[in-house]
């Protein structure tokens, strides 16, 4: 028996896999995720019933149907290292992202060294804030 929903698990070195039948088959996405993919997070879109964002080790990614096929989006800063996604419900243009630092950037960051930064991006603004904790 068929089942009317579906699943996206973001796994840790396995990328994104999605499953159209409620758990019954399974498909790894590999475009446009690089192999190996840490996909630490996922956030559905408030308003937009089958979109869903998912923030991974090479930035954010975009499903507009469900988690069938993905693309990159054009981020301030592209390559983010993304572990936490949050979307504003009441300003669904807004996203809220944390990411971790690697400790070779950290010192360009200055004293907050392996702590995390949140980035509030909006489709909108031509760049990102960033705000320390």
């Amino acid at each position: 028996m068929a089942k009317d929903y579906t699943i996206c698990i973001g796994t840790v070195g396995q990328g994104l896999w999605h499953s159209p039948d409620g758990g019954e088959s399974w498909l790894r996405m590999r475009q446009p995720f690089p192999l190996e993919s840490r996909v630490r997070a996922l956030a559905l879109h408030p308003t937009e019933a089958r979109t869903i964002f998912a923030g991974a080790d090479s930035g954010l990614y975009r499903s507009q149907d469900n988690g069938a096929s993905w693309e990159r989006v054009s981020t301030p800063e592209y390559s983010l290292n993304l572990w936490s996604l949050a979307i504003d419900p009441s300003d669904p243009e807004t996203i809220f992202a944390a990411r971790a630092l690697l400790p070779c950037t950290a010192p360009r960051m200055g004293a907050n060294t392996g702590r995390s930064f949140p980035w509030i991006w909006r489709k909108s603004a031509p760049s990102a804030r960033r705000e320390s904790p």
